[in-house]
């Protein structure tokens, strides 16, 4: 055979397992694409390294995202692993890149156990390209769960419904609204359409709260129930107030904190 044959003969070869790979469907991440010790090895690793941001239980930290839950399900149903991994080069934001790919891979292994899908035989693989031919899903086929039928997907798109939401909770209880940083109020009172017409509805005097007027005040409020809560004043006083009350007055101010935060404690019954 000539060099030229055996050239052209490599290259119909290379092109035909080229288009068998893109062709070939893609596995689903709850079909065991990790092996136990793989996901109890990523364990240790994200204590390490992930649990101060992310949590002990991988619910979030302030502005840091839940790692597990029906959120964290939702950012990442239909996507392939190999997006999750280029996810975590930026982890953790203090030394990115500092994670081995071995070590990357055991900690997508540990949160794929948390999403409470099954480990496999075999350890998940740090090559990229076949990490890109793993959906992240609950379905043991490459679809994601839930996905629409072809009916369904050739149909038109209906338009959004401008009809706004009410009674839901508009409680912004973290610095990020919620546990997972959405930074997101189902509140409708303020619109596209109203915005411009906007007016002061009251101003809050911070002048007991230290010795001179605070001129540089800035911060992000909380709202639990009625309640809203925020830092002000010179003393940097954590203050509760009911805004709806004009003018609005304190309900209490204790001094010496530099931001707000609200938690639940819960309470065993004597």
């Amino acid at each position: 055979m000539s060099p030229t044959r055996r050239v052209v003969g490599a290259l119909v070869i290379t092109t035909c397992a080229t288009l068998a790979a893109q062709q070939a469907p893609a596995r689903s991440s709850a079909s065991g694409v990790y092996s136990a010790e793989q996901a109890s090895a990523g364990e240790k690793i994200y204590f390490e390294n992930c649990a101060s941001c992310h949590g002990a239980d991988l619910g979030g930290i302030e502005r840091a995202p839940a790692l597990t839950g029906s959120q964290f399900f939702e950012a990442w149903q239909g996507r392939d692993l190999r997006r999750l991994r280029e996810r975590l080069d930026a982890m953790p934001p203090s030394a990115p890149r500092s994670l081995s790919d071995a070590d990357a891979v055991a900690v997508i292994a540990f949160l794929l156990r948390s999403s409470e899908m099954p480990a496999g035989r075999v350890a998940l693989s740090t090559d990229r390209g076949q990490l890109a031919g793993i959906t992240f899903s609950r379905s043991t086929t490459g679809s994601p769960s839930g996905a629409p039928s072809a009916a369904a997907a050739a149909a038109p798109a209906r338009p959004a419904s401008t009809t706004p939401t009410t009674g839901v909770s508009t409680e912004w209880t973290t610095y990020g609204a919620n546990l997972a940083s959405h930074r997101y109020s189902p509140a409708d009172q303020i619109t596209r359409d109203n915005f411009n017409r906007l007016q002061i509805a009251w101003r809050l005097k911070t002048d007991f709260l230290g010795p001179t007027r605070d001129t540089l005040y800035s911060a992000t409020p909380l709202v639990v129930g009625r309640t809203l809560y925020t830092t002000a004043g010179m003393r940097r006083a954590a203050v509760g107030f009911d805004p709806n009350n004009q003018p609005a007055r304190a309900l209490y101010a204790s001094l010496g904190f530099q931001a707000a935060s609200y938690f639940t404690v819960a309470r065993k019954a004597l």
